[in-house]
């Protein structure tokens, strides 16, 4: 009977001290931390990370989830201020874009480790499955070919491709060469004498001087080849787009780009998601929406494909 009773009270007194612990207020957020949480919720942090820092709490646009347990750069202190501080490639500003103190990079470092120390179970489930691994391995399975994907090239911040006839792939850079792959392997020169787009006076997250390639159909008889570039407009409107896309075509002939000649010019918003892609009867298609979905190409919303 004495038994049963002192196991009723430890019983009780665990019930207790189980509901106390519930009860008890989390724990405060470290003035450094919480400096960063506001520097990170209200500049530009969130936007690409997420509010928090973590995809389920908002939206998120390129930047991967900071609570780990993956940090392509390092995930210590020293090497989150270094991120911040110099920038990453592709749109990871120097000091996040707004002219940060290294102070308060501190802070904003110290509200990351916060984040990554208190993240949940379901939030650390959901970076983890969110976070890039890389190419598939083996034997993909889809609903229209299955296909194994295989290394061929190391490429610079590549922005489009397409295949010329003979098996050929010309790939185009967002720093302006245009290169080719010849059946596996990057040839050490760029096309020699191919437009170069160019990236000064451009202040935007995305800076492109070179972007989408197309290669005519009937390439075989031809030789065409067309590619978008992008330039910051000399005096653009106050209210208007601040970039100028041009279309650009040539034959390629070996490694060399010849007959160079101007085809179209437009203004874009930024130099984020313009492409050009050819039907089979030989029109060429361009998108000019950005990824602000800003319509800031022909004004004319009528206006057909254009047989170029």
């Amino acid at each position: 009977m004495r038994g049963w009773i002192v196991a009723l009270f430890a019983a009780v007194a665990g019930l207790c001290l189980a509901m106390v612990a519930m009860a008890a207020p989390p724990a405060p957020l470290p003035a450094d931390a919480a400096r960063g949480e506001h520097l990170f919720n209200t500049g530009s942090c969130h936007g690409c990370h997420g509010v928090a820092g973590v995809y389920p709490i908002g939206p998120s646009i390129v930047g991967p989830p900071l609570i780990g347990p993956v940090w392509k750069y390092g995930g210590d202190p020293q090497s989150i201020f270094n991120s911040i501080h110099d920038g990453r490639p592709l749109w990871m500003k120097a000091k996040g874009g707004m002219d940060l103190s290294d102070g308060q990079i501190r802070d904003i470092t110290a509200y990351i480790k916060y984040r990554e120390r208190i993240a949940t179970p379901e939030e650390r489930a959901i970076a983890l499955e969110r976070t890039p691994t890389g190419p598939p391995q083996g034997i993909v399975h889809s609903a229209v070919e299955d296909f194994r994907v295989e290394r061929v090239a190391n490429i610079y911040l590549p922005y489009s491709f397409d295949f010329l006839p003979d098996g050929r792939i010309l790939v185009s850079e967002t720093g302006g060469p245009l290169r080719v792959i010849d059946h596996g392997k990057l040839l050490p020169d760029p096309v020699a004498g191919a437009p170069v787009g160019d990236t000064t006076g451009m202040t935007g997250w995305i800076r492109r001087a070179n972007m989408s390639v197309a290669v005519h159909p009937n390439f075989r008889s031809n030789g065409w080849v067309y590619l978008l570039t992008a330039r910051h407009a000399a005096n653009p409107a106050p209210d208007g787009p601040p970039e100028i896309a041009t279309i650009w075509r040539g034959r390629l002939v070996g490694n060399r780009w010849l007959d160079n000649r101007k085809i179209l010019e437009f203004p874009m918003e930024g130099p984020d998601s313009h492409r050009m892609k050819f039907d089979r009867q030989g029109y060429l298609y361009v998108g000019t929406v950005g990824a602000h979905a800003d319509y800031t190409g022909i004004e004319d919303e009528k206006s057909p494909p254009q047989d170029l």
